[in-house]
């Protein structure tokens, strides 16, 4: 399957649910206060932690290891559910330990809602991971579908009938059931006990094991700026940047993803199959993809932010939004080129363990300049501390990557998506101080176009057609 095909697959599949997930961002900024955001936003962000930590590992090793087991599908599926019933356990044993020494009831019930949460999550991103490594990219879409529906539905009943965060965080958990049981129903004849495999476990283990640390820092980097916002300025302040930030992942973040979603698993299949040749062909097609998607949404985000903060977000999110989403969208651009490109270096050569130094070097960096920044810069010194951090880490990635596995850069298509960016950009100033949902609209449409047009003027789409030869820089 090409890449502009898989990946066309994914944005269908990632698309939908990301527009749903935009949809409650203007419903909940409408009928939420800041700081019930805000609350609703740190308990998600101490889930997102505790997945990271604990489940993370397991998939990314479903996901490494697939193409050497995908003529027995029955072995590395039950050696996956059955790793996972025993993080499960484990994580219960420890929420048991922890309830005992809690005495506040309003605690012990949100413990108890975020090991439900963080046992949903992690079986659902397992079964989208299951998918991903299968190449169906439709029905991890579906699944996706599924989720982001019916939590939006719940989640608005619930608010509506006055719950606040904890509607939020009840029909979050919610959404999860009924894709999860889908796909236990899909896969329930694969699954056996007795075709565990140890030693693939094993396998799973030692590879996955490093990524861990680097999954906690990644989610770290990503969250501690809404807990050191939270310390320093309240709950409210972290439902204003939350907010923001969360708009900038539901579009850039999403976008980037859906390349990586569909790239990564070819450049390994590329790899194992066909061998490093074949995986360098595949990985500049990643590269182009990824930035020919990423580059001109970052731009554009920033550009139009007024009006998308107009058209998504309430009266009472807005101006907090326009000053800090083009910041936010600057340091997810980084992100994801480090993340979503660079990082693979480390994954690709199954040395996971300079992933660990990069995160590691970048979550201290991060939370250093943000208890530096936010006393004095306040929520903008929150995005100012992820641009540099970001900064930085892309770097490390780039330098200690290239002693792993050396990832080419077609330098020819990368001056040409910046072209095509300033070009789009420029088409775009003009329709700036436009407002309202028609005006976003001509505005998104319009610079597509641009974007597009100059793109086949400069020969870039054809690319995507196949791997072929260009003129790379294998320094990297």
């Amino acid at each position: 399957m090409s890449l502009l095909k898989h990946s066309s697959q994914y944005l269908v599949g990632k698309a939908v649910p990301s527009l749903i997930q935009l949809a409650a961002l203007a419903i909940f900024s409408r009928l939420l206060s800041p700081s019930a955001y805000g609350q609703y936003t740190l308990v998600i962000a101490g889930v997102g932690l505790a997945n990271a930590v604990s489940f993370q590992w397991l998939r990314h090793g479903l996901l490494r290891f697939w193409p050497l087991y995908e003529s027995r599908q029955e072995v590395i599926i039950s050696t996956v559910m059955t790793g996972f019933g025993v993080l499960v356990l484990i994580m219960g044993t420890l929420f048991i330990c922890v309830q005992a020494f809690v005495s506040d009831p309003v605690l012990q019930i949100l413990l108890a809602f975020g090991l439900a949460m963080l046992c949903a999550e992690a079986f659902f991103e397992l079964c989208q991971q299951l998918e991903r490594s299968k190449l169906m990219p439709l029905r991890y879409g579906l699944i996706g579908f599924v989720r982001a529906s019916a939590s939006l539905l719940i989640c608005t009943v619930l608010v509506l009938r006055g719950h606040g965060a904890k509607g939020l965080l009840v029909g979050t958990i919610a959404g999860f059931a009924l894709p999860i049981i889908l796909e236990i129903w899909f896969y329930r004849r694969l699954f056996s006990i007795q075709k565990v495999e140890w030693a693939l476990f094993n396998k799973l283990f030692h590879y996955g094991l490093p990524l861990t640390a680097t999954f906690a820092l990644g989610f770290l980097i990503k969250s501690s700026d809404r807990f050191l916002v939270g310390f320093f300025l309240g709950a409210e302040e972290v439902g204003l940047y939350a907010i923001s930030a969360n708009l900038a992942n539901y579009t850039l973040t999403t976008l980037m993803m859906v390349v990586n979603l569909a790239a990564f698993p070819l450049a390994i299949d590329a790899l194992e199959k066909n061998g490093r040749n074949a995986a360098d062909q595949q990985l500049e097609l990643n590269f182009i993809m990824l930035f020919a998607i990423a580059l001109p949404s970052a731009v554009g985000i920033c550009l139009l932010s007024p009006n998308i903060a107009t058209v998504f977000l309430g009266k009472n999110f807005r101006a907090a939004a326009v000053a800090v989403i083009p910041v936010i969208t600057f340091g997810a651009l980084l992100a994801g080129i480090k993340g979503y490109y660079f990082d693979l270096s480390f994954q690709l050569g199954r040395r996971t363990i300079g992933q660990v130094w990069v995160s590691l070097g970048t979550a201290l960096l991060n939370i250093l300049f943000n208890l530096v920044f936010i006393p004095v810069f306040g929520l903008l010194g929150a995005a100012f501390a992820n641009v540099l951090a970001y900064a930085a880490g892309l770097c490390f990635s780039i330098i200690l990557g290239r002693r792993v596995f050396r990832l080419p850069i077609p330098v020819r298509s990368f001056l040409k998506i910046v072209l095509a960016t300033g070009g789009m950009a420029l088409a775009l100033v003009p329709l700036r101080s436009y407002r309202g949902v028609s005006a976003l609209a001509i505005q998104v449409i319009t610079g597509g176009l641009v974007f597009s047009l100059l793109l086949w003027k400069f020969g870039i789409l054809s690319s995507f057609k196949g791997p072929g030869p260009e003129l790379s820089c294998q320094d990297v």
